[in-house]
C-alpha cells in the first residue's frame, strides 16, 4: 500500500537531501533515518484510511508493517547513535500527524492551509537529517527546515493557479485580472522574499541563499503574467518536481561553499 501523493515524495525525499547536503558528512545513521522518515510517510496513508472508518484487515496489516519498521529504525538512532534531540522532532512529528489526520476526517485537507501544515510535517525531515548525518544539534537546523518549508509551500499557490488557468476559456486577459488571480501566489512570494531577506541579514542562513529561489521567482512571474494551460496535471507535478531538484542543488552548493 503505496501514498498516491507524489508530491509528498518529492518534498520528503528533497528536505532529507538539503538536511544532508547542508551537512556535508556521511553517518552510519543516515539509511536508519531515511528507512525510518518513509516508513512513517507511508504510514500516514493506511493511518488515515483506519481514521476514516475503513477497518480492512489489509488496511490494518500494512500500517502495522510501516509503524514497526519506523520503530525498528529509530530504536538504533537512540540507543546505538545516541541522538536523543530526535525525541523533541518525534514529539513535533506526533503532533503534525494529529493535526494532519484531524484536516483528512474534516476534508479540509486540501485546503491552502491544509495542504501547508502537511508540507511542514515532511519538511521536517531537514533538521532532523542534519542533525542525524552531522551527530551535532544546531540551532542552524531548524532554519533549513524554514527554508525547505518556505519554497515547498510555494507550489500550493502556484498550482492552484495553473488549475484556475486550465478552466478558464480565453486566456487573454487583461493585466489586471492576471495579478488579480495570482494574488495568493504573489502574496506569498513577497512575504518569503522578506523572511528569506531577514534570515539572510540576521546572519541566519548563508548570505546567497535567496539565489536558490530565484528560478521559483522567474517561473511564478511568468506563470503569473503569461497564463498558459497545463496538459495534464501530472506534467504540472514533473514540472514542480525539477525545480523542487534545482532549488535542492543550489541550497546544498551554497551551503557547502558559501555557507
Amino acid at each position: 500500500m503505496i501514498p498516491r501523493e507524489h508530491g509528498g515524495w518529492g518534498i520528503l525525499l528533497f528536505s532529507v537531501a538539503l538536511g544532508v547536503g547542508a551537512a556535508g558528512k556521511f553517518s552510519l545513521s543516515l539509511p536508519l533515518f531515511v528507512i525510518a522518515a518513509f516508513a512513517l510517510f507511508f504510514a500516514r496513508y493506511p493511518l488515515t484510511l483506519i481514521v476514516k472508518g475503513t477497518s480492512k484487515n489489509r488496511v490494518i496489516t500494512w500500517e502495522i508493517i510501516y509503524l514497526s519498521v519506523a520503530i525498528l529504525a529509530f530504536i538504533p538512532l537512540l540507543f546505538i547513535f545516541n541522538l536523543w534531540w530526535l525525541v523533541p522532532f518525534g514529539i513535533a512529528f506526533i503532533l503534525y500527524l494529529g493535526a494532519y489526520l484531524y484536516l483528512a476526517v474534516s476534508k479540509k485537507q486540501r485546503t491552502v492551509w491544509g495542504e501547508m501544515i502537511g508540507i511542514s510535517g515532511l519538511a521536517m525531515a531537514s533538521p532532523m537529517a542534519y542533525y542525524v548525518t552531522s551527530g551535532a544539534w544546531q540551532t542552524e537546523a531548524l532554519y533549513l527546515w524554514l527554508l525547505s518549508f518556505l519554497y515547498h509551500a510555494s507550489s500550493v499557490f502556484y498550482v492552484k493557479l495553473k488549475v484556475k488557468h486550465k478552466t478558464i476559456p480565453d486566456l487573454a486577459l487583461s493585466l489586471a485580472l492576471k495579478l488579480k488571480m495570482a494574488r495568493g501566489l504573489l502574496l506569498y512570494l513577497g512575504m518569503l522574499l522578506v523572511a528569506v531577506l531577514a534570515l539572510v541579514f540576521g546572519n541566519q542562513v548563508p548570505v546567497l541563499a535567496l539565489l536558490a529561489y530565484l528560478p521559483l521567482m522567474g517561473k511564478a512571474v511568468v506563470g503569473a503574467l503569461s497564463p498558459s494551460r497545463v496538459t495534464s496535471i501530472k506534467s504540472l507535478g514533473w514540472t514542480e518536481v525539477f525545480h523542487g531538484l534545482v532549488f535542492t542543488g543550489l541550497m546544498v552548493v551554497i551551503y557547502r561553499f558559501y555557507g
